[in-house]
């Protein structure tokens, strides 16, 4: 050991002497503090970890008076009666150093509030993480029987509006921007992704799905009702609904039916729809409503959509009646019966009634032709027939649709004349069933005949067009007899001339295909309208003088 060493031995020895009381006490607090964090069951929480790391900070640290202060904030028995009798520490110095601390934090929770409105400072306040400690703290103790709070902090928290369960607040703070929106919207149907209440529409959502379970757990309850010994999937059920559930109640329900909240928004939705569409129908004496309404797409869709529900909902009727009894179905059946389940979104027979009472069209074909005639009237309306050209620019939609119409009516009366020709023969030839085949119709009947007539419908254009110029030449003759020997000037191989005139000569020269016996469009019927006026078949080779078609040299 060198001399240096030796010399120090002393001044070692003294100041070890020194510092022993001085760490023996600082000793005995941290074991005591250790001792009850254990018994309180802190021993892995965020405060204890930090009260250590504050106590274990060289022992003498404990000693400085502001950490003291923030070692007895954080000791978990603040509130409590001290158990342990330290004989170090005198107790009342240590419980006046606890008010002050409490006070102080109180003050900075009065501050918050001032601030913010409400006592509900995050957890890890970024601001004051202490403030949100002591706050979680507050509401610990308020619920614990051990640490509880005195009646005089627990007036005091009340007195500035504290919030004991912050899950009932922030519940009720939401209630409270529903009815906010409900004011400003007319309505509680807040979109989820709203983004003047971005929290607002989620909880919304969340309020429905805690509903339906909230129901289902009731509906399994009353079920099993009386019933002591449970099936394990019964209890699995019940168990993972109340698991899901979030404080859904008879009060809450009661609050938000208040408001009138809506639980099933497809539902809301629907009736919504239906509204417009009695609106639609105020306004257009139908529930037609075209697929391209510009005015309201969403009706328009809605409309078609409860067509296609309403198609799949009788065919799963029609299956079910089929296979009514027969307790093994086929695998296609089931298969079909699934898909269409799964496609159904919602039609019922209540939906049917009340769609039903407004007249509503389920055939979407028919609801098309239904859409066209009103078309064809307003054409009719304007024009004075319903002879609607084939390229008619200004609804093509409509002039192709009255070319269907003759071509449907035509294959329609070829069909009954078919069908009366092979009435009563059971068996037919394999022929004949193609050409039945052949002449199906694409929805003629004999409704859509009347409804058309009605309006003056043309089935044939060109037996209208002759019955037309018919009509003219027979009056041209009543006004003047030499009408009858009107023709086309020799030469003209256009109609540039007159209608009529080319008219009154394709007449003579089908007349004349006619006795030579090739086909023309020239009938009995026609030849006996043309004879009564005393229509001219062949023009006398003398020189007969030419009769000008212009209207104002007969009037």
């Amino acid at each position: 050991m060198s001399l240096i060493s030796r010399s120090f031995r002393p001044l070692r020895g003294a100041l070890r002497s020194f510092l022993k009381p001085i760490t023996s006490a600082a000793s005995i607090r941290i074991g005591l503090t250790k001792a009850s964090i254990s018994s309180t069951g802190y021993k892995n929480s965020h405060n204890t970890r930090r009260f250590l790391s504050l106590v274990g900070a060289g022992g003498i640290r404990c000693l400085n008076s502001s950490a003291a202060d923030e070692i007895d904030e954080f000791s978990p028995c603040s509130d409590a009666t001290d158990e342990h009798n330290d004989d170090t520490v005198d107790a009342s110095r240590r419980k006046t150093r606890w008010d002050r601390m409490w006070n102080r934090r109180y003050e900075e929770l009065k501050e918050y509030v001032a601030e913010h409105g409400d006592s509900l400072v995050p957890w890890k306040y970024a601001k004051n993480e202490s403030l949100g400690v002591w706050v979680k703290r507050q509401r610990s103790h308020f619920n614990s029987s051990k640490f509880a709070l005195s009646n005089e902090r627990i007036k005091k928290l009340d007195e500035i509006g504290f919030i004991w369960d912050v899950h009932e607040a922030q519940w009720f703070e939401r209630l409270q921007e529903l009815k906010e929106y409900k004011k400003n919207h007319g309505d509680t149907l807040v979109p989820r992704d709203n983004r003047e209440y971005p929290l607002l529409g989620r909880w919304v959502n969340t309020q429905r799905s805690d509903y339906t379970r909230y129901q289902k757990i009731k509906e399994l309850e009353e079920k099993w009702r009386g019933v002591e010994v449970l099936d394990d999937k019964v209890k699995e059920e019940m168990d993972r609904l109340t698991r899901r559930s979030t404080g859904m109640t008879e009060n809450r329900i009661q609050l938000l039916e208040a408001e009138g909240f809506v639980w099933d928004v497809h539902e809301a939705h629907w009736f919504e729809r239906l509204q417009e569409l009695k609106e639609y129908k105020k306004n257009h004496g139908d529930t037609l409503v075209p697929r391209d309404y510009c005015e309201h797409s969403l009706l328009a869709r809605w409309v078609n959509t409860q067509r296609v529900d309403y198609t799949r909902y009788q065919k799963i009727k029609e299956l079910e009646e089929n296979w009514r009894g027969v307790e093994v179905l086929d695998d296609k059946v089931k298969e079909e019966m699934d898909r269409l389940n799964r496609c159904l979104r919602g039609m019922t027979e209540k939906r049917i009634q009340l769609l039903e009472a407004e007249g509503f069209v389920w055939d979407a074909h028919e609801a098309h032709w239904f859409e066209r005639l009103q078309e064809l009237k307003d054409y009719k309306r304007n024009h004075g027939d319903t002879l609607v050209p084939f390229s008619y620019s200004a609804n093509p939609l409509l002039g192709r649709w009255v070319s269907n119409q003759r071509t449907d009516y035509s294959l329609y009366l070829k069909k009954k004349e078919f069908e009366e020709k092979w009435r009563g023969v059971e068996v037919l030839d394999d022929k004949v069933k193609e050409e039945m085949d052949r002449l199906t119709t694409r929805g003629m009947t004999e409704k859509r005949i009347q409804l058309l007539e009605a309006e003056g419908f043309v089935w044939d254009v060109h037996a209208h067009a002759w019955e037309l110029r018919f009509q003219e030449l027979r009056t041209l003759v009543a006004l003047d007899g030499r009408a009858v020997f009107i023709q086309r000037p020799k030469g003209c191989t256009h109609d540039r001339y007159d209608p009529l005139a080319a008219w009154a000569s394709m007449q003579r020269e089908n007349f004349m295909k006619r006795q030579n016996g090739l086909h023309t469009t020239l009938t009995e019927d026609r030849i006996e309208k043309l004879n009564s006026i005393g229509f001219a078949w062949e023009i006398p080779k003398k020189r007969v003088r030419r009769i000008s078609m212009k209207r104002q040299h007969f009037i």
